[in-house]
C-alpha cells in the first residue's frame, strides 16, 4: 500500500512473531507502536535491525493513557470518533459477544488468523 517507500508509522496490537513483518514494512526511521500482547512467541528487539535503520519502538498501554490529562482524552476520542466515521472500513468486526460471554471473545481473539476486531457489548441500562 506505500510502494517503495514503506510506512511512517505502524501499529502492532498483536505482537509475538508478527512485530519483524510488521517493522519490516516500516520505512528507515519510522516507528512500531505497540500495544498488544496476543501473539505467541516473542520477537527478540535484536531481530527488528532498530539501528541501522533507525527505527523507534514505543509501547503503549491503557494505564498510560488513563494518566493524560482529561482534555488529551477527549481529544483522544474525538479524533477516535471522527475516524470511525470518515473511514470505517478500518474497523473491520470479527465479531460481537455479550460482556457475559468474553471469555469466548478471548478465545476468538486468539484464534490464528484472525482477522478484524472482537467487540464486547453490555446491555443497554
Amino acid at each position: 500500500m506505500t510502494g517503495a517507500r514503506g510506512a511512517q508509522v505502524v501499529l502492532d496490537a498483536v505482537g509475538g512473531s508478527l512485530t519483524g513483518e510488521l517493522a519490516a514494512l516500516l520505512a528507515d526511521g519510522g516507528t512500531l507502536i505497540t500495544y498488544g500482547q496476543l501473539g505467541s512467541g516473542s520477537t527478540p528487539l535484536e531481530s527488528l535491525a532498530l539501528t541501522p535503520r533507525a527505527l523507534t519502538v514505543r509501547g503503549v498501554s491503557i494505564g498510560q493513557w488513563r494518566a493524560r490529562t482529561p482534555e488529551e482524552r477527549s481529544e483522544d476520542i474525538a479524533f477516535a470518533a471522527r475516524l470511525a466515521t470518515t473511514a470505517p472500513e478500518l474497523f473491520e468486526v470479527a465479531a460481537g459477544y455479550d460482556l457475559a460471554d468474553f471469555a469466548e471473545a478471548i478465545d476468538h481473539a486468539r484464534r490464528p488468523g484472525r482477522s478484524g476486531t472482537v467487540l464486547l457489548t453490555s446491555p443497554a441500562s
